[in-house]
């Protein structure tokens, strides 16, 4: 499986009724392991980009209430300020947020007017068959 990473930041201007999101999809830095051993330890931290994100030590597997020995349970701390890469994905989203506040409805100007779809197939002139042209933006 791919490690994906979804952030969504939402405005709520119970003032004037509004609700705006901002939105960013992309992989994310979440592997795991289980060491034994030192050096299977080290060469797992810097594959996964320690110590720019950090890492989560935990006994046996993430459920186990107690550790066996010598072996360990090692991940990326998914944690915003232990992870630059969801950082960098929770920064597009705070961009895509300001982007569709400044976007305003042009009769009303009310923040947050943003095309979320494109229909198509406005009939042709000719025939009548459904072309790719759009019929509205929704």
């Amino acid at each position: 499986m791919l490690a994906w990473n979804n952030e969504l930041l939402v405005l709520i201007d119970q003032k004037h009724g509004l609700e705006i999101t901002g939105f960013s999809s992309a992989p994310a830095q979440n592997e795991h392991s289980y060491t034994g051993h030192w050096e299977e330890s080290q060469k797992f931290a810097e594959s996964v980009l320690f110590p720019s994100h950090y890492l989560v030590v935990k006994p046996t597997d993430e459920y186990h209430p107690q550790s066996k020995k010598g072996i360990v349970y090692v991940e990326n701390d998914l944690r915003a300020f232990a992870n630059p890469t969801r950082m960098e994905n929770i920064f597009k989203a705070a961009e895509d947020l300001a982007n569709k506040i400044i976007s305003r409805y042009p009769q009303c100007q009310t923040p947050g007017f943003w095309i979320k779809d494109i229909k198509r197939g406005l009939p042709c002139n000719a025939c009548g068959l459904a072309t790719e042209q759009e019929i509205t933006q929704i």
